[in-house]
């Protein structure tokens, strides 16, 4: 199923526990305001942002994965 989605396999070499306390000391990190060991991290949108316009289609403004705050700008004319 990964594979089939991300188009590799999934490393099994590492230990999934790890990997969460990993996750949660750099969370820890970030929130105490100290630099975790040299990374740095960034908000990002988890789905496309947009509209929907004429006849129901869906105008997506601020595709997903893109860094926040961002700008974007589509000109749409509203129907007389």
């Amino acid at each position: 199923m990964l594979r089939g989605y991300f188009g590799k396999e999934a490393l099994r070499s590492v230990n999934p526990e790890d990997v969460n306390a990993y996750g949660a000391a750099l969370l820890a990190s970030l929130l105490t305001g100290e630099e975790p060991m040299g990374c740095s991290f960034g908000d990002i949108t988890s789905l496309t942002l947009g509209v929907e316009s004429k006849g129901g289609v869906f105008a997506s403004i601020i595709p997903r994965h893109s860094i926040t705050p961002t700008i974007r700008r589509k000109m749409f004319v509203p129907e007389t």
